[in-house]
């Protein structure tokens, strides 16, 4: 399912923050020591939720995925790879 994220969404700000985190750390390994998930969690705060529409992706009330919208420009988009063999 495909979802905005609004003011009243804040119980999935944790997830879409660890998300985040964890997605670039799997894309670049050798840089996990500079990037703790807390940074990630300021940003997001900070600067993403100001700035940027979210939507969410979920999957059974889970977030797995998010684009964050300004316009003409897409500021994250994060979605996990996945084993093809998983796909539903």
């Amino acid at each position: 399912m495909i979802q905005e994220f609004t003011s009243f969404d804040h119980h999935f700000f944790d997830s879409i923050a660890r998300l985040w985190h964890d997605v670039f750390i799997d894309t670049y390994p050798h840089l996990a020591s500079d990037h703790d998930l807390e940074g990630y969690r300021y940003i997001l705060r900070e600067h993403v939720l100001p700035e940027c529409d979210l939507i969410l992706t979920l999957d059974g009330g889970s977030v797995v995925g998010f684009l964050a919208l300004k316009p003409n420009f897409i500021g994250q988009n994060d979605i996990p790879i996945r084993d093809e063999t998983n796909w539903s």
